[in-house]
């Protein structure tokens, strides 16, 4: 178990996971966004070492951190699709990653990462 006066990491707000809230989880009209989550390590990822997809060209490819159980976990994730069946299902991203998941995430979530690539 951490220390409890060991500070965490400072992470930037656009890289930080926002959760889903029960508004989100209840409204049957609400927007839903989905990602493909590559990877989840407890380490951040080294641009340099991920594949060149062509999934990564036309998609936003992006990290997230979050608390997991008194840890900091960085996910890799690619997205965004409006429902979990237009996600791409890419032989060769399905390959390279031992288990990359379709996730929900938060409409906050969508359009702050979303804006992000705009502002780039």
């Amino acid at each position: 178990m951490p220390a409890l006066n060991v500070p965490l990491p400072d992470l930037e707000s656009t890289q930080t996971l926002r959760p889903l809230t029960q508004l989100e989880l209840d409204d049957e009209t609400v927007s839903r966004w989905f990602v493909i989550q590559l990877s989840l390590a407890e380490e951040g990822f080294d641009p340099d070492s991920l594949p060149n997809l062509d999934l990564f060209n036309e998609y936003r490819l992006y990290s997230v951190a979050g608390i997991d159980q008194g840890k900091v976990m960085h996910a890799l994730r690619v997205g965004f699709f409006a429902d979990e069946v237009a996600a791409p299902r890419s032989r060769a991203t399905w390959a390279f990653y031992e288990k990359p998941t379709i996730k929900r995430i938060s409409t906050r979530s969508a359009m702050i990462q979303r804006s992000a690539r705009r502002g780039a």
